[in-house]
């Protein structure tokens, strides 16, 4: 009996420590000093909307921007890794040889193991997706 509540205080101990180490490696990758120096287009999709039923509205146009490497450092990172070489999820440098971009996003949506769905939505979702499937 003694044996078994050692067992369950040890994995309990793991857990947390596990717990600390995903947290401190989130806030090393959400904050911090960023030297990654791409341009500001060059790690932005953007999408044109025309919204050709209001005819009095004329032509403008509403400009979506989503910084795909943010998304993906603030959501995806702490188990891909910051550099996409893996940890807890698999690496994911490559991952466009293997997945379409539909078939990406589907799992970003959707999940697929142990990893949750919905952590990115929409524009979000598609954008990373799309930045992932020209890893190859």
């Amino acid at each position: 009996m003694k044996k078994q509540h050692l067992a369950v205080l040890a994995a309990l101990i793991i857990v947390l420590i596990a717990l600390v180490f995903f947290t401190l490696q989130s806030e090393k990758n959400d904050g911090g000093n960023n030297t990654n120096t791409t341009t500001e287009t060059s790690n932005k999709t953007e999408t044109n909307k025309n919204d050709d039923t209001d005819e009095q509205a004329g032509d403008e146009e509403e400009v979506v921007s989503v910084d795909y490497e943010k998304s993906y450092a603030q959501k995806c990172s702490t188990c891909h890794g910051g550099d996409l070489t893996g940890g807890v999820g698999p690496e994911l440098t490559q991952i466009g040889a293997k997945m379409s971009k539909e078939e990406i996003e589907q799992i970003i949506l959707d999940g697929i193991g142990i990893m949750p769905g919905g952590q990115l939505k929409g524009e979000e979702a598609s954008a990373v997706a799309e930045w992932l499937a020209d890893m190859k």
